[in-house]
């Protein structure tokens, strides 16, 4: 009788798994139709890639073209996801007021856009 209650308990636990595997999100953080934040993005505007990394929650300048000194640069730190896949905020590095700023970062299949806290985009990147 025992053997038995155990076995029903086990069915039981290996049953509540599988139902709550299949309500999961099977989509990865970061990762929409996909696409995915992590990686490099190409400059809407410059000679320049930018590296997202979701494990470090930083996005460094990965290339430059005009100043090759700014490789490895921190332009975005503390990324945080707030939307599965589609926005996460984060600090962005301001040169006009020496300080990092709040943003807010948006991916819309192969476009990602940065935006300030007056949601005016600021930053637009491409695959």
């Amino acid at each position: 009788m025992e053997k038995r209650k155990f076995t029903l308990e086990l069915i039981a636990i290996a049953l509540v798994s599988l139902l709550a595997l299949a309500s999961c999100d099977n989509t990865p953080s970061g990762d929409i139709k996909g696409v995915s934040l992590d990686g490099v993005w190409q400059h809407a505007d410059k000679d320049a890639q930018l590296e997202f990394n979701l494990n470090s929650g930083l996005a460094t300048v990965y290339q430059h073209g005009t100043h090759a000194e700014n490789q490895g640069l921190t332009v975005i730190k503390e990324l945080v996801e707030v939307e599965n896949g589609r926005t996460w905020q984060g600090m962005m590095f301001d040169g006009y007021q020496n300080t990092y700023v709040p943003v807010t970062i948006t991916l819309d299949d192969q476009r990602l856009e940065v935006r300030d806290q007056t949601a005016q985009v600021i930053l637009t990147l491409t695959r």
